[in-house]
């Protein structure tokens, strides 16, 4: 699944969580929609060199052919992510805080 299906599922869910009168199932609407957002933060392609990672965690090196080389980073949110030879790409593989 992509980053759009779980945009779209969180908008969903907020839209519903706006009808909502009870407030256990309001905050585990809220809950729920935080989750999707989340994980179409960490969908998203592959990043490029230098580019700041959306979220902290583990991202594993891409080759031209999308393969992965087996060299591993950690990157915090907001960092940039470490050079890479021409043509390669990090992708984002667990989240760790």
């Amino acid at each position: 699944m992509d980053a759009d299906y779980f945009r779209e599922r969180a908008a969903r869910i907020r839209s519903i969580m706006e009808e909502c009168h009870d407030v256990r199932v309001a905050r585990f609407l809220d809950e729920l929609a935080k989750e999707f957002e989340e994980r179409a933060k960490r969908n998203r392609s592959r990043s490029d060199p230098g580019a700041v990672a959306v979220v902290s965690g583990i991202y594993a090196q891409m080759n031209t052919k999308g393969a992965r080389t087996g060299v591993r980073t950690y990157a915090a949110e907001g960092d940039c992510l470490p050079g890479a030879p021409p043509g390669f790409t990090w992708l984002f593989v667990r989240k760790m805080e």
